[in-house]
């Protein structure tokens, strides 16, 4: 007589046409929105909606035509200096930004302008000059003590060889008296205080400096192109990795619609109040930085730089003709206490001609006798 064996829980014919009409109920559930999803995704790829991948691509930075060239990708900051690149820089502008916003130059001032550039055989030979560590200029010798200097274009040297920006002229002066000290230029070209920051938190673990020079203030006060930066980098929230964000364009766009309809309604100008960031294209309810994030920003810069026992210094730059005003303004409203006042500098230099401290038809960015 054959043994009886107890059937297997589960394995009741019943049971199991259960369990898969229940897996295929799911599945089938699944299939609409998945193909909701995927033809949405699709056509937005298509129309290339939302246009900005990342943050100031509106405004055609980084721009299209460099992102893959002198930047890639990065988790925390958005874009990075792509390690050793080094082809010719030639982002020069021919009009300021009040000619071009109000349209009065036309293209054959432009042509015109751009054959005749001041100083272009120096502005044509200019390079990028990227290191393997993906900054800007030489590494740094084995042993010595660093100064680091974070920012942006400003820091980065836009327009001028690295020798020649004020980071390389440090490194310069400080071989001359020494062998003691050596610079790292961490300035990426639109970087916020936002992305600044970000970046900090790995380099002064790398670098371990002595001091540390933050410039901030031009880029906070650009529009964003939705999102600002403290909300378009989810990850820190530990919400979602930003990386899934910034790779669909589906979830970008809801991200910029529902997040985006949430930002302050502060008008530009405040009655009786001065514009915080002082570029011209400044509105709050846009801008990439708030007015108080900019300050826990430098809060958490100064705590960051204690951590690791640095001594840390401000540099807010500035403006010149912003407006079609020939006049010098800091590019953010702001004063502190460890500040290397570099609009105070240049006014004693310039005797109120600043032209000749700035790249020809840029409002931001220094000549070599400016960072001179």
């Amino acid at each position: 007589m054959a043994e009886y064996r107890p059937r297997a829980e589960g394995a009741d014919p019943a049971t199991r046409r259960r369990e898969l009409s229940w897996r295929r109920k799911l599945v089938l559930g699944l299939l609409p929105a998945t193909a909701l999803f995927g033809g949405t995704e699709l056509v937005l790829r298509l129309m290339g909606v939302p246009e900005a991948k990342y943050l100031a691509e509106r405004f055609e930075f980084p721009p299209k035509s460099k992102f893959g060239g002198g930047y890639v990708p990065d988790e925390a900051a958005f874009w990075r200096l792509r390690p050793g690149h080094n082809e010719l820089w030639g982002s020069y502008k021919v009009a300021y930004s009040h000619e071009w916003m109000g349209k009065k130059v036309s293209a054959e001032e432009k042509l015109k302008r751009g054959e005749n550039f001041p100083d272009k055989d120096y502005y044509a030979a200019v390079r990028w000059e990227i290191n393997q560590r993906g900054h800007r200029g030489p590494l740094p010798r084995a042993g010595r003590k660093i100064v680091l200097f974070m920012g942006s274009s400003v820091t980065f040297g836009w327009g001028v060889r690295h020798r020649d920006c004020f980071v390389g002229l440090i490194r310069s002066k400080l071989d001359a008296d020494n062998e003691t000290w050596d610079v790292v230029n961490a300035g990426v070209p639109n970087y916020t205080s936002y992305q600044s920051l970000a970046t900090m938190r790995e380099l002064v673990r790398r670098w371990r400096p002595k001091i540390i020079v933050f410039e901030c203030g031009i880029n906070g006060g650009l529009p964003s192109s939705g999102a600002r930066d403290s909300e378009f980098a989810m990850a820190d929230r530990g919400v979602v990795p930003s990386s899934v964000i910034r790779s669909s364009n589906t979830l970008l766009a809801l991200q910029q619609l529902f997040r985006g309809s949430s930002l302050s309604k502060t008008p530009a100008v405040e009655p009786g109040k001065k514009r915080f960031f002082r570029t011209r294209l400044y509105d709050p309810k846009t801008s990439r930085v708030t007015k108080a994030e900019f300050y826990q920003n430098l809060e958490t810069v100064e705590e960051l730089a204690g951590s690791v026992g640095a001594s840390v210094f401000f540099l807010f730059p500035g403006l010149y003709n912003e407006y079609g005003k020939q006049r010098l303004r800091k590019s953010a409203n702001v004063t502190h206490d460890r500040e290397v006042d570099m609009c105070a500098v240049l006014g004693d230099l310039a005797n109120g001609d600043f032209t000749p401290f700035f790249v020809p038809y840029d409002e931001a960015h220094l000549s070599r006798r400016g960072h001179a």
